[in-house]
């Protein structure tokens, strides 16, 4: 028996976190010196609509996920826009997600790889130890 997607992610999503909580949290974001670009933080995933592929969108829709954390606001914008980032934030605070969102955008055909030579490729985004 085959599973329909909104079977598979009928149990999923953030429901447990305090949003309100993350929105207190200090985020510093740089650029290079005389960088004026930088993409304005996301306040919605419901903001993606359009600069994500339609199977991306409808399955961040199916987890539920509606505020971003402070990791997903302000990395997902810049890297879809395809600037480079070194991102540092603690654990389970939504980096997989801020990370490998524009990685899939990029392989599904739409989103990133607007340029800061990162190639999309994505090895550079995943989270590691050392």
């Amino acid at each position: 028996h085959t599973r329909s997607e909104d079977e598979l992610f009928a149990k999923v999503g953030a429901k447990g976190i305090n949003f309100d909580n993350y929105d207190k949290v200090d985020v510093e974001v740089k650029g290079p010196p005389g960088s004026d670009d930088l993409a304005p933080p996301l306040v919605g995933f419901a903001d993606l609509s359009g600069r994500i592929p339609p199977f991306l969108e409808a399955n961040v829709g199916r987890m539920g996920y509606d505020r971003p954390t402070p990791i997903q606001k302000h990395s997902i914008p810049l890297a879809l826009s395809g600037r480079d980032l070194m991102c540092c934030a603690q654990t389970g605070s939504g980096k997989t997600c801020a990370f490998l969102l524009p990685v899939a955008a990029a392989l599904g055909g739409g989103g990133g790889g607007g340029g800061g030579g990162g190639g999309g490729g994505g090895g550079g985004g995943v989270p590691r130890r050392k």
